[in-house]
């Protein structure tokens, strides 16, 4: 078995309540340890010391699994500062304040983002349906759809006020 890099659990523990983020704690690390360490290694040691994963302030505006070809683009990096300001953070000043300027083009369209994984552009801008798409979303179902049946790829001329 692989010896720990940790050197104090107590130390990593207090990290841990205090939220820090994960390139804080690698940081620290280095300087105090001289130890080399990654976000992966310390989403891992919050797993086994039973915190709760940090993905889950996300779970309800990206209720998908989004391909890696998919997750640097606009939309997903949009979705993500609004669930960090519904979550109270305010570590990402920038994804928060793209977050909030999507969600109110969003609003001021009518229109949801839909995710395809299945797709080349992968986001599109829909339509909210009356009385089901009530977030920035639209609500996921079982039924698998072609992207034409899905409205206007994300990065399109007829979306670009949504950005």
């Amino acid at each position: 078995m692989a010896r720990s890099k940790i050197q104090d659990l107590d130390e990593v523990k207090a990290w841990f309540d205090a939220e820090l983020p994960y390139a804080e704690m690698i940081r620290r690390y280095r300087n105090s340890y001289g130890i080399e360490t990654t976000a992966t290694m310390w989403s891992n040691w919050r797993r086994k010391l039973g915190y709760p994963t940090r993905l889950d302030r996300q779970a309800l505006l990206i209720p998908w699994a989004v391909s890696e070809e998919h997750r640097a683009l606009a939309p997903i990096q949009a979705l993500r500062g609004i669930a960090a300001r519904r979550a109270g953070l305010d570590r990402d000043k920038a994804r928060i304040a793209l977050g909030a300027q999507w969600e109110h083009a969003l609003d001021e369209a009518g229109l949801v983002i839909h995710y395809d994984p299945d797709t080349e552009q992968g986001f599109f801008l829909v339509p909210a349906r009356e009385d089901i798409d009530l977030d920035v979303i639209r609500e996921p179902n079982e039924l698998r759809r072609t992207s034409r049946q899905y409205g206007i790829p994300w990065g399109s001329r007829a979306n670009a006020s949504a950005r």
